[in-house]
């Protein structure tokens, strides 16, 4: 009984010291070293100038290992603005280490993403910005090619073989485990330039959840946002299907209400039609 209490007590000892030298190593280590070869990865990827003003490993017991990106941005297609497409002020990742130890997962248990602007512009032939994401090569048909060349996988990855003459390549997305999103005080701007003068439709304090993220299944999401009003007033909720082999997120059993005695008419774009 001794012999076994003492076997116990060494057990407990070495899973102190392993936690010990493990938060030793997460305190000491530099992540923001990474950050310039994260940046060119990115911009490379998306090819679009990125930019992360700080990174920072952060590791507690009930929160486990979390990444902090501060300040990210993502420049548009300079053929659409100047502006930037995305700016983020905070990312949290919240990493499962030992999905990442034991069963070589990327485990995400939370993704937090603080006051996020999205700024969608459809130009006159009727193309989006974000359609010319991860695009390498345009050709003279004018539709972008995507390398086939992206992240290396940990468990395996999602992906489909490239296509020819000059259509999209399907995306190859590392095999990853995210249990939740969650963001708050979004905001997105949408300009649609084949209106004269261009319709511009301002979504903001939007907040968006979603759980069990899945590339296989959908997965339920739900959404509030400010439209044209005081407070927010639409509200969204329904599935998220993830069509990798496409490169097309689609929605299902989408339930979309609003409450138009918020709404605040003179500042909406078309109110001087309205009024006529």
């Amino acid at each position: 009984m001794k012999i076994f209490k003492t076997i116990i007590f060494s057990l407990l000892g070495l899973i102190l010291i392993g936690a010990i030298a493990l938060t030793v190593f997460i305190a000491t280590f530099d992540i923001s070293d990474y950050k310039p070869r994260i940046i060119q990865e990115l911009s490379s990827a998306l090819s679009r100038e990125v930019q992360i003003d700080q990174l920072r490993l952060d590791f507690k017991f009930d929160k486990g290992l979390t990444i902090v990106v501060k300040g990210l941005s993502i420049a548009d297609d300079p053929s659409f603005s100047r502006e930037k497409v995305v700016t983020a002020d905070l990312i949290y990742l919240n990493m499962d280490i030992l999905a990442l130890i034991f069963h070589r997962q990327i485990a995400i248990t939370k993704i937090e993403i603080s006051s996020p602007r999205v700024h969608l512009v459809r130009n006159t032939e009727g193309l989006v910005n974000i359609q010319t994401l991860f695009a390498k090569n345009t050709g003279d048909n004018g539709i972008e090619e995507i390398s086939g060349e992206k992240f290396s996988p940990v468990a395996g990855a999602v992906s489909t073989p490239a296509r020819t003459n000059g259509v999209k390549a399907a995306i190859v997305i590392p095999r990853m485990l995210i249990h939740a999103v969650r963001i708050e005080n979004g905001a997105l701007t949408f300009v649609d330039e084949s209106f004269e003068p261009s319709l511009i439709i301002p979504l903001r304090q939007i907040d968006f959840q979603a759980a069990h993220l899945s590339f296989e299944k959908p997965f339920p999401f739900e959404a509030r946002a400010l439209l044209w009003a005081d407070q927010q007033n639409i509200t969204v909720d329904g599935e998220i299907a993830l069509d990798i082999k496409n490169n097309q997120v689609n929605l299902q059993k989408v339930k979309l209400g609003t409450d138009l005695s918020l709404l605040r008419l003179r500042t909406m774009p078309f109110y001087g039609v309205l009024k006529e």
